[in-house]
């Protein structure tokens, strides 16, 4: 996304042309249909000699436990993290959330983020009847062919990007949703970014059909804080190149539930999904969707159940092709290290630690933090926080999930377990087989790094922005410009 680039030590990269756009052919190869592309090369996090492992670290072991249950993820010290050769500041964090709780954030994405106030490319070709909500209006669709719902395609939240001059405005901007910012800061948080805000985000609903052409983020103004991504529905395949079209982009898989974060020099790469992996004629989603009551082990991954053979199965990365893979062109470059994550702002001391663990949080840790879909667990969850059992009470806010209330959380719970009722999740689960969702939070301004007077300038009545037509609903998926 193209922005002013006042306020920023980072230089942003010019675009390349196609005689030397490398991550033009990587694109283009992904893309094609007709012959299938070879994926023999496309990197498995599990088994590829460009990842490496890194362990979350988090200082206080009972509030990062407690900010996890909140949210509906598992404990940090079972997340799975991988970092890339060559792309140092980029983290893959395989797919943490707890059974059942993918279900809450697609039916945030589905029934309740495309509403008002936020802003999605239906806005100016669509009104709700009766205040019914783009879902519930759409729900008669069945003898439709194309429903709204098909046509959606993005949602912006909190400082809404306007798409035709690919800026942020100072004054378009409302409420970004509590939930999904406690979840950013503390996944931000994890990766050693404490001070991180979830100031604007991108919604974006993939088809079997669509792809999202190569680009960089660079319309925010602080580029020292992360982008954060969210998968959820079938896998697809991830570009992740350099700052100039000229470096050849690694390709990896992304699954429901996967996360990526691009801080450090990855925050300014060029990115891409050239292809959803969604098989022709199959309905059936991803293992980790298709089951509403069965637990999955802790630290599983999501892999679309429906994957099909041929061109589109999962294979390992050939271990002679790391030559061609390296974003720094030299298999014998190392990654710079990754910095060490930390979920707290203070270092605490032996006599702190020795505090944390010590056995009075014992009751209250195990009723709490186990995962069931039963009544017992919700209901020793709702009681610890009533009780305001499960934070040390030592620390920053942000060792522990905020922004939301008590109450909220259970909100939270309640939902995942009103979902694995299959009737709830029936139409949900329809619509996700043919479905990829993506959400992406970013941090706009920072320290030192805000709107220019002449962007302010550029808008002086929030109804003009707010409202002014920025939909771009006739964009192909490959023309939007958003991360």
């Amino acid at each position: 996304m193209a922005a002013p680039m006042k306020h920023s030590d980072m230089s942003v990269p010019n675009e390349n042309n196609h005689e030397n756009d490398k991550f033009r052919v990587q694109f283009k190869r992904y893309k094609r249909r007709k012959p299938p592309p070879d994926l023999s090369e496309v990197i498995d996090f599990w088994d590829s000699v460009l990842v490496s492992q890194n362990h979350p670290k988090v200082t206080c072991q009972l509030c990062a436990m407690t900010s996890a249950t909140k949210l509906g993820l598992k404990p940090v010290d079972q997340w799975r993290c991988f970092t890339l050769q060559g792309a140092p500041g980029f983290v893959y964090i395989e797919n943490p959330f707890r059974p059942g709780y993918q279900h809450y954030w697609i039916k945030r994405c589905l029934q309740d983020y495309p509403n008002k106030p936020n802003v999605c490319n239906l806005d100016s070709h669509h009104s709700i009847r009766g205040g019914l909500s783009l879902w519930d209006d759409d729900s008669d669709a069945q003898s439709k062919k194309k429903s709204l719902m098909d046509q959606l395609r993005w949602v912006t939240l909190g400082y809404h990007y306007d798409w035709t001059a690919k800026l942020y405005h100072p004054h378009n901007r409302t409420p970004f949703p509590g939930d999904l910012a406690d979840l950013s800061a503390f996944v931000a948080s994890v990766m050693g970014f404490p001070a991180f805000r979830s100031q604007a985000g991108i919604v974006s609903y993939y088809h079997s059909n669509s792809t999202l052409g190569g680009h960089t983020d660079h319309s925010e103004f602080d580029f020292t804080a992360p982008i954060i991504s969210y998968s959820f529905g079938h896998s697809a395949i991830f570009l992740l190149g350099g700052k100039t079209k000229e470096t050849s982009p690694l390709a990896m898989y992304l699954h429901s539930g996967d996360i990526i974060f691009m801080g450090g020099q990855s925050r300014l790469a060029y990115h891409a999904v050239p292809r959803i992996l969604i098989p022709e004629g199959s309905m059936k989603l991803p293992s980790c969707l298709d089951r509403v009551e069965d637990s999955e082990p802790l630290g599983s991954s999501c892999k679309s159940a429906s994957e099909p053979t041929g061109c589109c199965d999962i294979p390992r990365p050939s271990q002679d092709t790391t030559d061609s893979l390296s974003l720094s062109g030299n298999k014998n470059h190392t990654s710079a290290p990754v910095p060490p994550f930390s979920s707290c702002d203070t270092e605490i001391s032996k006599e702190d630690s020795n505090m944390h663990e010590r056995t009075e949080t014992s009751k209250a840790y195990d009723s709490s933090f186990r995962f069931d879909t039963g009544d017992d667990a919700l209901d020793a969850f709702e009681s610890s926080l009533k009780s305001g059992e499960g934070t040390c009470g030592k620390h920053s806010p942000r060792c522990a999930a905020q922004g939301l209330v008590d109450s909220d959380y259970t909100v939270i719970h309640e939902t995942m377990r009103s979902l694995q009722d299959p009737q709830a999740w029936e139409r949900f689960a329809k619509f996700m087989s043919n479905t990829r969702i993506n959400i992406s939070v970013r941090q706009v301004t920072g320290p030192g790094r805000d709107f220019p007077s002449e962007t302010v300038n550029i808008c002086h009545e929030p109804s003009i922005c707010t409202h002014s037509d920025l939909s771009g609903s006739k964009r192909k998926a490959e023309q939007l410009d958003q991360g």
